[in-house]
């Protein structure tokens, strides 16, 4: 999506408000959010989880604040296609002016919401560049990037901080307790890795993802520390039964229950403090505790998925029905989720197989080529079918096959980011490696890649077999 005017923006905010939504982000309902992930969280990423589920929050990958002050194609960065709403941006930087600069972009770019990274623990990113989680070591900095952020944002966008409930040897309450009580009188939105991550170069981001053990009890501390802000967890949630858990506790509390019930019951989960790293209770791995709430706090507002949407997006199917309450699903099959994932790619990315042109589709957007036939050779396999869904223009007659082989016009910087997502659609089902080792082939040959990606996947569907791509997922109940 590119910048939106003055007008828009105006309209969506009256839209919003009469909603009872902030730029359609309600923040007083529970909300389940798509991790930002370096490498994956791109628009193909994401529009491939818009598909699966309306309501999941969607966040960009981490893009640096000089990136969006200096990148030739900012349109490739944080353009992205208006049915992702909504969406989140997060940055990283410790440059106030420039981190302040890149919110007026953002803004413009119709987010809504945009968060900075504490959070990633990287050796190039915590070390070389200083931005990141290292700053929770640098609170006078971190404070001033997003009092910069604040100051420059003119429609008061929601601001937010992920962060770790720890770093290196600061891993106790009163250290993070003291970070966010230095952040409120800035942000009040926090999406806390229940982990603490280890820097100078001990662990790497892998590792700093599993090895320190997740500490939910701390989480939930923070919550009752600071009733006026809002929190949500992320770390170790691998499934939508997990997430629905841990954002409304094990029991739910509503208004037709009497303060004799609902005091007893926070009595119990109070005493869940038995629940602590090391924790034997919840004998998991490395010591974790991830036991949900009795009781979740008030303003415990959700929780962030990130792996699973990349293992087995699939899962995410259900997130309309199961987390949010609504009456049904976007989708039922695989083949529907792929059809329109094709759709997609064939409208953002078309193919290039049939057009003079020497421009390449090198990223997004793709120029603008008007094609000289229908399909080539090679893709009227599949053009000239019943599993076409555009309409082509010029010539029926089929082509022959070229004598010498023509420029390759899609980069694999295109090919690869489009196919990447779907990687784990057939995560658990019959026939997944072929799907996968059909995407990488005719994503590597030459002559097939300027039948664009779209093509590409048909193709990979083309090896399932009719009963796995029309199985109708399960319930997330189930």
């Amino acid at each position: 999506m590119s910048p939106i005017t003055e007008e828009t923006k105006n309209h969506a905010e009256a839209e919003a408000e009469a909603k009872g939504d902030t730029y359609g982000y309600n923040r007083k309902a529970k909300s389940l959010h798509i991790a930002p992930m370096l490498n994956y969280s791109n628009r193909e990423f994401r529009q491939l989880l818009r598909i699966l589920t309306k309501k999941a929050v969607l966040w960009t990958e981490m893009v640096v604040d000089s990136t969006i002050a200096n990148a030739k194609n900012l349109e490739d960065h944080l353009g992205y296609d208006s049915t992702q709403h909504p969406i989140i941006c997060q940055i990283g930087g410790n440059d106030p002016e420039m981190c302040g600069k890149a919110t007026v972009v953002i803004e413009r770019y119709g987010y809504d919401a945009i968060d900075l990274n504490i959070d990633c623990p990287s050796s190039r990113v915590s070390g070389d560049f200083e931005f990141g989680a290292v700053l929770l070591k640098k609170v006078d900095t971190a404070l001033a990037v997003v009092a910069a952020m604040k100051e420059n944002s003119s429609n008061n966008l929601p601001i937010s901080i992920k962060t770790r409930v720890g770093v290196d040897d600061w891993d106790d309450l009163d250290f993070i307790a003291g970070f966010i009580k230095k952040m409120t009188p800035v942000c009040k939105r926090f999406f806390i890795h229940a982990r603490k991550c280890i820097l100078s170069g001990l662990m790497n981001a892998r590792q700093n993802r599993s090895v320190p053990p997740l500490n939910y009890p701390r989480v939930y501390e923070l919550c009752k520390l600071f009733p006026d802000c809002e929190f949500w967890i992320n770390g170790g949630i691998h499934t939508l039964k997990e997430a629905k858990l841990i954002s409304y506790g094990l029991i739910t509390v509503n208004h037709s229950h009497s303060c004799a019930y609902v005091d007893e019951l926070q009595s119990q989960s109070d005493q869940q403090q038995q629940h602590s790293v090391p924790c034997s209770l919840c004998n998991t791995e490395n010591g974790s505790c991830t036991s949900p709430p009795i009781v979740a706090p008030s303003n415990l507002m959700g929780c962030m998925l990130g792996r699973a949407a990349i293992d087995d997006p699939c899962m995410f199917f259900d997130t309309d029905v199961y987390f949010y309450g609504e009456k049904e699903n976007p989708c039922k099959t695989r083949r529907d989720v792929l059809e329109q994932y094709v759709a997609y790619l064939e409208r953002t990315y078309p193919r290039r197989c049939c057009d003079d042109d020497e421009r390449m589709t090198f990223d997004y957007p793709a120029p603008v080529i008007e094609m000289e036939r229908s399909w080539c050779h090679i893709c009227q396999d599949i053009r000239n079918g019943k599993h076409s869904t555009i309409e082509m223009n010029g010539s029926s007659s089929l082509p022959e096959k070229p004598v010498t082989p023509r420029k390759t016009k899609i980069s694999s910087k295109v090919i690869g980011r489009c196919l990447k997502p779907v990687q784990g659609v057939f995560a658990g089902m019959p026939k997944s490696r072929i799907f996968r080792r059909t995407c990488d082939e005719l994503g590597q040959d030459m002559a097939v890649r300027n039948c664009g990606p779209g093509y590409i996947l048909r193709k990979a569907m083309a090896t399932i077999p009719d009963v796995v791509l029309d199985k109708e997922f399960s319930s997330a109940q189930d």
